[in-house]
């Protein structure tokens, strides 16, 4: 197999779906427009600058998503995917970015047969090589399995192939959530070695390949938040009223230094403290689902922010060298509020302050109904 040649899906393939100009224009009458606390005292020309940048980052984008037939296929370990012979543009994914060479990454993924050896029937895949991660695992690779498995069972009563990465902890719960109620599914797992032949593909490359260069808005995202809140039979009817902070002292990546500092000032305002770590998916799922303000740092752990009830409020703490828009596009699909706070203090590595001040400035302007987003 070479990397040469490289040809885009939808060329190659047969396009059997794509998001209408309806459903996008539907879309953006249920979103609401971000917002950008950025009431500072003083403002450098950095701040400026990173504020600017953030501004930019955070405008509204929308893009279609599509379902392409592809046949003859490879399916590597790390998602590389090949059809016809001919390696399929953009299924490395982020690999150039992440790594020195992406020779490496999709070689191991062609080191040995999986056991199945080749799959018949309608083939799904749902994965690519950032699966691990619980943001990109749940806004790509199942938003991925459960469109194409939706789009096939309309047409297709009979087996469906779904082939992913090694499932274990949030990603082997998520798939008994959508699929163990399906005797017709049949879950293939590879290991990052392991590579499949299947003749019938069906693929999503703005899911699952590197199409833009910041998440957008999806159409499809809000059904697939239904989807999964009511298989897993959660709990909808209650108003939201829990006020949340979502801790990072379970990760090590871009710590908040002074966060002990944080939550106590937040517990002082009734803030209840929430670490994910050891809770389930339907736990997690609940939690968000329930709480009427939700705060934390950027990280995978606010990603359940899709969950959130439409009435809410998110406070997404931004540290201004580090800015990505993944968890707030996904809070803008639940329907709920999304605003922003930017901190400019680094600290040691990779870690950052938060200005505790200015965010229990807002708790308590929250709590008094004085927030007034709209002029905020």
């Amino acid at each position: 197999m070479l990397l040469q040649d490289f040809r885009d899906a939808k060329e190659i393939g047969q396009i059997i779906y794509e998001t209408t100009d309806y459903d996008i224009e539907e879309l953006k009458k249920s979103i609401k427009k971000p917002i950008v606390l950025d009431n500072y005292p003083i403002k450098t020309n950095d701040m400026n600058e990173k504020l600017k940048e953030w501004n930019n980052l955070i405008s509204f984008a929308y893009e279609k998503v599509s379902i392409v037939k592809l046949h003859n296929c490879i399916i590597t370990g790390c998602g590389f995917l090949y059809s016809d012979n001919k390696p399929i543009a953009r299924s490395d994914y982020l690999l150039p970015f992440l790594t020195s060479s992406i020779y490496q990454p999709i070689w191991r993924g062609l080191e040995r047969l999986h056991p199945l050896r080749s799959l018949g029937g309608p083939t799904i895949i749902a994965f690519n090589h950032l699966y691990i991660n619980y943001y990109h695992f749940l806004s790509e690779c199942l938003q991925a399995a459960y469109l194409l498995y939706k789009k096939i069972r309309q047409i297709n009563s009979g087996i469906i192939n779904i082939v992913t990465c090694k499932l274990k902890g949030f990603s082997r719960e998520y798939f008994d959530i959508l699929f163990s109620d399906d005797p017709n599914v049949n879950i293939v797992e590879l290991a990052e070695s392991e590579y499949i032949s299947a003749d019938e593909v069906y693929y999503s490359p703005e899911l699952l390949g590197f199409t833009t260069h910041q998440p957008c808005l999806l159409a499809e995202r809000q059904s697939f938040k239904d989807f999964i809140m009511e298989k897993a039979n959660i709990e909808t009817s209650r108003v939201p009223s829990e006020m949340i902070y979502i801790s990072r002292k379970d990760t090590k990546a871009r710590k908040i230094q002074n966060e002990n500092a944080l939550i106590e000032s937040l517990e002082n305002l009734g803030v209840k403290t929430i670490e994910l770590t050891g809770k389930s998916v339907k736990e997690q799922i609940q939690i968000f689902s329930d709480a009427a303000l939700v705060i934390g740092g950027h990280g995978a752990g606010i990603s359940n922010s899709l969950f959130m009830n439409k009435s809410s409020i998110m406070l997404e703490l931004i540290q201004a060298s580090y800015q990505n828009v993944a968890p707030m596009r996904l809070a803008q699909s639940s329907g709920a509020q999304y605003c922003s706070m930017l901190f400019f203090k680094n600290g040691e590595g990779d870690g950052w302050y938060v200005d505790i001040e200015r965010v229990c400035s807002f708790v308590m302007q929250y709590k008094q109904n004085l927030v007034r987003l709209e002029t905020y």
